[in-house]
């Protein structure tokens, strides 16, 4: 587990796709992503991507290439994630709900090369037309026959450090200027890094967050560098009273990530001593999507008391509510490498008053 003073944007670290590499040797037959029945070992996942790779490859895909994910919160989402990262690309999540012209707007926009998708059956690059764009989509699904020297593949190509690993969806610019963040690898592996040293551990980690989203980035290649277990909850699977609860409950959640919102309706959902039993293995709750209100930490802390850490990731304009305490080491880095957005540790510094 990284220290505080081993982090930070301009210390060097392996890129994420490297670092669970090297987990898949240690503990390749521990689970790595599971998402409701559907789950796969750091091995398969590892094999999974390389086939991906491949493909890309074979698709003319190289080194600092923009590649789109256009496929559900899943096993296969993260698989073709880090399969662009293995072929040198960098990937753009996208939500296949978004209507096609959005959609192509958003690759259009971000300079995308091609798609990786669901459902071409051979894995042949074929065109797809999303709005006004046609791209080549490369095929996410496994297929678990091939031999296994096709299946080892060749080494990943080196990843320049300030080459780009992941893309927002981007914001409308002018016509032919690529948009949204572009996250190098130097960034997402020091927000990588921080989130370790920050949410410490093996984790099991619920990501109730969109992977669309860049702060769900830093938790899924942190649990993943830890060697630990990827919970992936879809919006309608903690939906309802109690879901998400109850999924915290049959997986045996230690880190769970999701909005203020969501969070709110958790501790909501049921009374204290079953609410305290259903959740009685998490350790860490991080907040995304703003500072939450003193009432939500309040009540935070009234029904879990200081067991669980509660962790806030917001724009450093942002002021912080009464009582609460500032990472100095996460403000001075930021997420994703930058200045503009800080994280804080809320909920172990005392009550924060009500207001």
């Amino acid at each position: 587990m990284p220290r505080p003073d081993q982090v930070g944007p301009t210390r060097p670290h392996p890129p994420v796709h490297d670092v669970v590499a090297a987990v898949v040797r240690k503990v390749p037959a521990r689970t790595a992503v599971r998402t409701g029945t559907d789950a796969v070992t750091y091995r398969e996942l590892d094999l999974w991507a390389g086939q991906i790779a491949r493909r890309l490859a074979a698709a003319g895909v190289g080194r600092g290439d923009r590649v789109g994910v256009l496929v559900e919160p899943s096993p296969a989402m993260v698989a073709a994630a880090l399969g662009v990262l293995r072929a040198g690309a960098a990937y753009v999540p996208l939500d296949p709900a978004t209507p096609a012209g959005d959609l192509g707007a958003a690759l259009s926009g971000a300079a995308v090369r091609c798609v990786v998708a669901r459902g071409t059956g051979t894995g042949t690059p074929r065109p797809v037309g999303l709005g006004a764009v046609r791209l080549p989509i490369v095929a996410v699904d496994r297929h678990a026959g091939l031999p296994v020297a096709e299946r080892e593949g060749a080494a990943s190509p080196v990843s320049a450090p300030d080459g780009p690993a992941y893309v927002t969806v981007p914001v409308p610019r002018g016509a032919g200027a690529p948009g949204g963040l572009v996250v190098t690898h130097a960034e997402l592996s020091a927000a990588t890094v921080s989130r370790r040293a920050l949410c410490p551990g093996t984790p099991v980690l619920l990501l109730a967050e969109p992977l669309t989203h860049e702060v769900a980035a830093a938790g899924l290649w942190a649990t993943l560098a830890a060697g630990g277990r990827l919970i992936l909850a879809t919006e309608q699977q903690t939906r309802g009273p109690g879901a998400l609860a109850r999924l915290v409950e049959r997986h045996r959640v230690t880190q769970l990530l999701c909005t203020s919102g969501l969070f709110a309706e958790l501790l909501g959902s049921t009374v204290r001593p079953v609410l305290q039993q259903q959740l009685r293995t998490l350790d860490t709750v991080t907040l995304a999507a703003g500072l939450p209100p003193a009432s939500l930490i309040n009540r935070h802390k009234a029904l879990l008391g200081r067991a669980v850490a509660l962790v806030d990731v917001a724009g450093s304009t942002t002021t912080p509510t009464a009582g609460t305490t500032v990472d100095a080491e996460a403000d001075a880095r930021g997420r994703f490498g930058r200045p503009d957005a800080v994280v804080r540790r809320l909920a172990r510094a005392g009550a924060v008053p009500a207001g």
